[in-house]
C-alpha cells in the first residue's frame, strides 16, 4: 500500500483501504501509521485524516507523535480550530515538544487569541536545567525568540523587553559577571518585570568553569548567528532608551563590552561606545559620558 501511494496509483488502493479500516487500529496501528504518513508525504491529507483519527482514538496509539501528525494534517486541510485541539493534546502529553508549542502559538494568534498564543510559549525549563543542559538552553532560546516576536507584534513593550533581556542574559552570562551586572525581577505598579542592576563584587557568584561557560555560549550562537545576536543587542538598547531606562541601557553596554566577540570587533566596539555615550548623556551621567568621550 505504501509503495502504491508513493507511485500515486490511488485507484487500486480503494479496496485495500476499506479493508484496512475494517481492522482494529489496536492490532494494525503500525500499518495505519505507515499508510497515513505515506499519504502525508504525498500531500494527500484528506486520505490520511481518517487513519490518523482512528489512531488517536485508540488506546495503544494515543501518543504525542500520532497526535502531532493528526494536528499537522488538520492544519494542512484548513481545519484550524480542531488542529488547535490536537496541538494542545501534544503539548499536554509532551510539554517539551518545541515545534508543537510554536505551531500551537501560531494558530492561536491566527485565530485572534493573543493571550493563548503567548501561553503556548511559556518557559519550558527551570533555571537550574538551563544552567546545566546546553540542549535545553538552545531550545529555550528558540522559544524566547518566537515569544519576543509575538510580544512585539501585540504591542506589549515591557513584556517584550523582559524577553529580550532574558535572551541576552543567557548569552552574556560571563560578561555580565565581569561587569558586575545582574538581571533581577522586581514589582512596579502591581506588575513584575525584569531589570538590570549593578551589584558589588561580593554579590557576584564566580563561574568556576570558564571554558564550559564559553562552550555554552558557542551553543547559543548556533541558535542565532553572531550578527543576529548583535542586532538583538542593539534593538534592546534602543528599547530600553525608548522606555526611559537609560541606566539599564548603560549597564547592558557595559556588559556587552566585556563580551570578547563584540569587543574584539573594532566597528562593533565603537558602536557600543557610542550607544553607551548616548545612554549616559540621556541618564545625565556626565562623568561616565566624559569617560567615553575621553
Amino acid at each position: 500500500m505504501v509503495c502504491l501511494i508513493h507511485l500515486q496509483m490511488f485507484k487500486p488502493l480503494d479496496g485495500l483501504l476499506t479493508g484496512l479500516m475494517e481492522q482494529s487500529p489496536e492490532e494494525l496501528g503500525d500499518l495505519y501509521l505507515d499508510v497515513a504518513e505515506a499519504f502525508l508525504e504525498e500531500g494527500e491529507y484528506g486520505s490520511a485524516l481518517p487513519l490518523l483519527s482512528a489512531l488517536v482514538c485508540s488506546e495503544r496509539y494515543n501518543l504525542p507523535v500520532v497526535w502531532l501528525r493528526h494536528a499537522e494534517c488538520l492544519k494542512a486541510l484548513g481545519h484550524m480550530e480542531v488542529a488547535v485541539e490536537s496541538y494542545s493534546k501534544v503539548v499536554a502529553m509532551a510539554p517539551l515538544h518545541l515545534e508543537a508549542r510554536l505551531s500551537l502559538s501560531t494558530l492561536q494568534q491566527q485565530l485572534g487569541r493573543p493571550q493563548r498564543a503567548l501561553d503556548a510559549l511559556e518557559p519550558m525549563h527551570d533555571p537550574d536545567t538551563l544552567a546545566q543542559d546546553a540542549g535545553a538552553a538552545q531550545q529555550e532560546l528558540k522559544l524566547l525568540l518566537h515569544r519576543s516576536t509575538l510580544l512585539k507584534s501585540q504591542g506589549r513593550p515591557d513584556d517584550y523587553t523582559d524577553t529580550m533581556l532574558t535572551m541576552l542574559a543567557m548569552l552574556l552570562k560571563v560578561a555580565m559577571n565581569r561587569a558586575q551586572v545582574c538581571l533581577i525581577s522586581s514589582s512596579c505598579s502591581g506588575e513584575r518585570h525584569l531589570h538590570l542592576i549593578k551589584v558589588s563584587r561580593d554579590k557576584i557568584s564566580d563561574i568556576d568553569d570558564q571554558e564550559a561557560a564559553y562552550l555554552d555560549v558557542i551553543g547559543k550562537t548556533s541558535v542565532l548567528s553572531r550578527e543576529d545576536w548583535w542586532q538583538l543587542l542593539l534593538d534592546t538598547v534602543m528599547v530600553l532608551c525608548q522606555r526611559m531606562r537609560f541606566a539599564e541601557a548603560e549597564l547592558l553596554v557595559d556588559s556587552s563590552l566585556e563580551y570578547y566577540s563584540f569587543y574584539d570587533d573594532r566597528a562593533k566596539r565603537k558602536e557600543l561606545e557610542y550607544c553607551g555615550l548616548s545612554a549616559a548623556v540621556l541618564d545625565r551621567n556626565y562623568r561616565k559620558a566624559y569617560s567615553y568621550i575621553r
